[in-house]
């Protein structure tokens, strides 16, 4: 693959798993308006062997090790 293709692909997944944490932070607000157990709805989410169980915890999301050189 070559270099700019690469850096795009690295890109390209922090930004998936930022937008995984972003619609469980989404989910979260919403779920706790309706008294749902958000911690339910993960794990069901989870169970589905397509979404699976990374990147489904609420949270900042934001960092990593190639924080500094993403932004």
């Amino acid at each position: 693959m070559p270099v700019l293709d690469a850096e795009f692909t690295k890109l390209s997944i922090s930004g998936m798993l930022a937008t995984r944490i972003s619609y469980m932070n989404d989910l979260a607000d919403v779920a706790e308006k309706l008294g749902i157990d958000i911690a339910h709805v993960r794990d069901g989410m989870a169970a589905d062997s397509r979404i699976g169980e990374s990147y489904l915890h609420s949270g900042a999301g934001f960092g990593g090790e190639n924080f500094s050189h993403d932004i």
